[in-house]
């Protein structure tokens, strides 16, 4: 999967996250997911500014976008990641803190397995619990 970002798909990637189509912006968040489960391409990914990208995607005016967004994140937002990329990340904490309230109860597990990923630095445990994550987080656990 490592050629897809030396072959330059990064950049459209990036762009298609930035459309004004949801159904683009949703199909190349998903894309992201799934090359991001693969650990060589993460460290890519996060330079490329895709964390970035995805972060207002979580705010997105469809489940799927929302969805897609925080599964993405959910591999991005890893404790290996850069002091830069980890402050990029944080600002999906408050976002994804709403999530936990969706209807959807998948959307509500894409924002939790990404709370869980960013909850693996220390900067990131303070900022789920700062923004009234963990009370929902065990709700989700009872349920």
């Amino acid at each position: 999967r490592r050629p897809l970002f030396d072959g330059g798909a990064v950049g459209p990637l990036v762009g298609s996250l930035r459309s004004d189509c949801p159904g683009e912006r949703q199909a190349a968040a998903a894309a992201i997911a799934e090359l991001a489960k693969h650990h060589t391409s993460r460290e890519a990914m996060a330079q490329a500014g895709i964390i970035e990208a995805l972060v207002p995607l979580l705010e997105a005016s469809t489940d799927e976008e929302r969805e897609s967004a925080a599964g993405a994140l959910k591999f991005l937002a890893t404790k290996d990641m850069d002091d830069g990329q980890a402050a990029v990340a944080l600002t999906a904490v408050p976002p994804l803190v709403r999530l936990l309230y969706a209807e959807a109860e998948s959307e509500r597990a894409s924002a939790a397995g990404a709370l869980a990923a960013l909850a693996q630095r220390g900067e990131g445990r303070r900022a789920v619990a700062e923004a009234g994550g963990v009370q929902p987080l065990l709700r989700l656990l009872e349920s």
